[in-house]
């Protein structure tokens, strides 16, 4: 959960939303790629917020 917490803060800080709906989709963005790497963990090639500015 703190990690998960971590990346929440990371892209709160590093990004500007201009309306609540980008906000949103990026959330549930990045909730989507933290349970996928969470359950993948030991294979996991790159963090959330990377998989995030990549997709």
């Amino acid at each position: 959960m703190e990690r998960f917490n971590s990346r929440v803060a990371e892209v709160l800080r590093t990004h500007r939303f201009d309306a609540i709906e980008g906000l949103e989709t990026t959330l549930h963005a990045l909730c989507s790629s933290t349970t996928t790497v969470s359950r993948n963990a030991p294979w996991a090639t790159s963090p959330p917020v990377q998989a995030l500015k990549n997709g």
